[in-house]
């Protein structure tokens, strides 16, 4: 099987999100103004709202998923930002997780079977980092094991260990 993605800077597809956490808890409860369109198991970045950093989900509605934090401190309804990215096309990708500078989550939309599969890479030559160096994309060396729920995945100058956006990033994953 073979599933491409092609995508770019956007938003996050639940619209205005809030938090809410009990004292005492590490559960973090997420409501969002439409339909989210992730899944269990997937990734997330949160940059306001909680400490800003990635966590993994789990769905309880089209409109609500929770995660866990170390903080404690109670939260009620407080406004939550999320960085993803817009996808342009794509199959069994239902969202893009924006960790930071070349740093992505691909979530899939119906878990893979397991996390034997590969990926090839293509971006854009980003002629405002490195004067259209040569380019990379693929599995993110510094992250975690790919998963079935989502894979981590990088954008880079060859040759450079430093991470870079790109206005076109396009994988494929082979399994």
């Amino acid at each position: 099987m073979v599933w491409k993605l092609h995508f770019a800077s956007g938003t996050f597809a639940g619209g205005a999100s809030t938090v809410t956490r009990a004292s005492g808890s590490t559960t973090c409860t997420v409501t969002t103004a439409t339909a989210h369109g992730l899944t269990t198991g997937n990734q997330v970045y949160a940059a306001s709202g909680v400490v800003a950093g990635i966590y993994i989900i789990t769905v309880t509605s089209t409109t609500q998923f929770t995660f866990t934090t170390a903080a404690t401190t109670a939260l009620t309804a407080v406004a939550i930002t999320f960085n993803f990215r817009s996808i342009r096309a794509s199959g069994n990708v239902n969202s893009v997780a924006y960790n930071g500078t070349g740093d992505y989550a691909v979530n899939f939309t119906v878990p893979l079977p397991d996390a034997d599969y590969a990926i090839n890479g293509i971006i854009d030559k980003n002629t405002a980092v490195g004067g259209g160096n040569p380019v990379w994309a693929g599995l993110y060396s510094n992250a975690a094991v790919p998963t079935a729920n989502y894979c981590r995945v990088g954008s880079g100058l060859t040759g450079n260990s430093s991470l870079s956006d790109n206005a076109y990033l396009t994988l494929t994953f082979l399994r």
